[in-house]
């Protein structure tokens, strides 16, 4: 019996592990279809393996018939060509995953400055204070003090280089920032006797606050960020989320992507389409007998039948597994409601 036992938690073992492998490896597909999806090769996946065999064929009856015609040995025709098609491909795969790599990270630097912009636009003035500070201070900015606020901007005086230095931040979701808000801010500027400033803000600034800025220099030191700069200095001082919170916001598209495949697919197949494609169905084999190309529509009235018994078929079985137990499953939610303390 002991022998039995341990064969069966081997055996269990080695499922749990194989089971283990093959979700990564399917996680690992998925994740690559979703970097993938944004390149700006937009063929289908269809078109893309048949350019992707005929290329090889092509190269392959190519370098054969070169060597053929040269040579005129069959043999080593064929091994040349068949080596010639190897390096190709060999190369392409490792092309192909170099840029898979730049696609990668692109695509989750991408998903990162979402999630973080989102995230400093949702914040409260209180949470910016902080996370101003905390970025800044990483950048060895000195005594940084809170000085005012209002709804969108906020104050702070720091030291760096042992020099004093204004940080001015503006929450701005869609207008840049014009050439008006900046003269305002150097008036406040003035007030504190100061001509070191760092303007950072959500959106951007105008052409008129670079030229204006660059009219100034001789008198100012006055920074812009906007916000791309803003997002790349986050980064920078390891403010980005984690490979784990990236990984899950992707899991999340994934699945929202999936549910929208399933709503396409519960829309071809719903209840009330199956009376149309029988319609079809009939409407195409009869013009099928008095039009030219008859195989076309006979094939057509094929399709649009076989739509029809599926459709059929899949909302007989969703009508007699799910329409009794829905209503019995909200029954039962009301009835824990009502009996919530």
């Amino acid at each position: 019996m002991n022998r039995m036992k341990k064969v069966f938690e081997k055996i269990k073992l080695r499922y749990e592990k194989h089971r283990k492998t093959q979700n990564s490896f399917l996680n690992s597909i998925k994740f690559k279809a979703f970097y993938s999806n944004g390149k700006k090769d937009k063929r289908s996946e269809l078109a893309q393996i048949l350019d992707y065999m005929f290329l090889r064929v092509f190269l392959f009856f190519l370098i054969f018939s070169i060597v053929f015609f040269k040579k005129g040995n069959l043999y080593y025709s064929i091994f040349l060509s068949l080596m010639g098609v190897s390096i190709y491909h060999y190369t392409h795969i490792k092309i192909r995953n170099f840029k898979m790599l730049e696609l990668k990270k692109e695509k989750r630097k991408e998903i990162a400055n979402q999630k973080i912009y989102k995230e400093i636009l949702n914040k409260t003035v209180n949470e910016i204070k902080e996370y101003i500070i905390e970025l800044f201070t990483k950048m060895n900015f000195k005594k940084i003090e809170y000085i005012f606020n209002d709804n969108k901007s906020i104050f702070f005086k720091s030291t760096y280089n042992k020099k004093q230095v204004i940080i001015y931040f503006t929450n701005k979701k869609e207008l840049d920032v014009e050439l008006k808000d900046l003269k305002e801010f150097l008036l406040k500027l003035q007030n504190y006797d100061l001509k070191r400033a760092i303007f950072i803000t959500t959106c951007d600034f105008t052409q008129d606050c670079y030229r204006f800025l660059k009219e100034l220099n001789e008198d100012y030191k006055i920074i812009l960020i906007n916000k791309d700069m803003f997002l790349s200095l986050i980064e920078d001082n390891e403010m980005f989320p984690t490979v784990e919170e990236i990984d899950e916001i992707i899991e999340n598209k994934i699945i929202k992507r999936n549910r929208n495949w399933k709503k396409y697919k519960a829309i071809i197949l719903s209840d009330n389409k199956k009376t149309r494609y029988l319609i079809l169905s009939i409407y195409l084999a009869i013009a099928g007998l008095y039009m030219s190309y008859t195989v076309y529509y006979m094939i057509m009235s094929s399709i649009t039948l076989f739509l029809f018994a599926f459709t059929l078929i899949l909302n007989l079985k969703k009508q007699n597994t799910n329409e009794e137990s829905s209503w019995q499953n909200l029954k039962d939610l009301f009835e824990n409601l009502w009996m919530f303390p």
